[in-house]
Formats: C-alpha cells, structure tokens, sequence
C-alpha cells in the first residue's frame, strides 16, 4: 500500500490549509488515476501542549547530557540551534525577492505532527551520534 502523512488545518472559516503542499502535490502526481482514501484526525491542543513539555522535559535534557558526554558543553538554547541542524521538520522554505530561502522555526512554532516528527528525527540522531536513548513519548 503506498500511504501519505501530511498535516492540513483548517481555519477560523473551515477553508483547507496544506502543511508541505508540494510534497503533498508530488504525491498525488506519481499516482496518477489511483483512488485513494482520506481520514483526517482532528488533534486537540491537549496532545500539542503534552509533546512539548516532553520535548523540554525529557528531549533537551537527555541531549544536552549527550553532548556533554562528547565534551561539548550546551545550554537549552544552544541545543535546541544544534539539533536544528540534524531536522528537515523544523526549516521552512519561502521564495523572497527571487530569492529561496530556508528559515528555522521554533519548536513551539510547529503544528503536532511537526512536533512529533523533529522529536523522532532528534531521538534518532541522539542514539547514532550522541549515544543517548531518549525514550518514546507515552
């Protein structure tokens, strides 16, 4: 089965907003006349607001020992600057003057999915480059 995870939001007047709306496009261009299946699952603030006191209380913590265990020393604003490094989630991509631009986002800036993506990306680079196992968020 081939599948696609994206993000959408409605907004304040119920009109769609694509998170990634290439990708989501580049998706449904390498299928061509396929059907497909749509579930949307409507994710409370709740769920939001508990990944990122888990992010703060759990991700950047165990990090921070990791590095330190490399012999560099980081505070919780210079980890959260490295591992935007080693998470595509976190860059945006705008088209200003003519110009392509990466831009960083904060984490609190990330919609839930977007959350739970930079977090596994940085649980997977804690365990190959800092040998640090950050536990899965319950």
């Amino acid at each position: 089965m081939i599948t696609y995870e994206g993000c959408l939001k409605s907004n304040a007047s119920g009109q769609l907003f694509i998170y990634n709306k290439e990708q989501f496009h580049d998706f449904f261009r390498e299928n061509p006349s396929s059907d497909f299946t749509f579930i949307a699952t409507k994710v409370s603030s709740e769920r939001s607001n508990k990944l990122f006191a888990y992010y703060y209380a759990e991700v950047i913590p165990k990090c921070i020992e990791g590095f330190r265990k490399l012999g560099e020393n980081h505070n919780k604003g210079s980890v959260e600057i490295e591992l935007k490094k080693y998470s595509p989630v976190i860059w945006k991509f705008e088209m200003i003057d003519g110009q392509m631009l990466a831009l960083d986002r904060d984490f609190k800036d990330l919609n839930f999915f977007e959350k739970r993506r930079h977090i596994e990306e940085v649980i997977i680079f804690a365990a190959k480059d800092l040998d640090t196992i950050i536990e899965e968020p319950k």
